[in-house]
């Protein structure tokens, strides 16, 4: 999800609503205002994806590289 989707779409939601569920985590990790406050500064395009971490999720501004492995002929 991108931090301009959270917006659009759960904007309706207030700040202290658990927002676990929306990234992809259980409920009770991360609130709705925690994931607004992280996006703050990034672009609207900036994902916000699910993590191990003890916040729970990163924003990532662009898209990483991809690695292609060498074919075996």
């Amino acid at each position: 999800m991108t931090c301009d989707l959270l917006e659009q779409r759960y904007s309706h939601m207030t700040p202290d609503e658990d927002g676990g569920p929306l990234i992809g985590k259980e409920k009770g990790i991360v609130t709705v205002g925690q994931i607004r406050e992280a996006c703050q500064g990034h672009p609207k395009g900036a994902s916000i994806c699910p993590d191990d971490s003890p916040a729970g999720f990163f924003i990532m501004d662009s898209p990483g590289k991809f690695f292609t492995a060498p074919r075996i002929i």
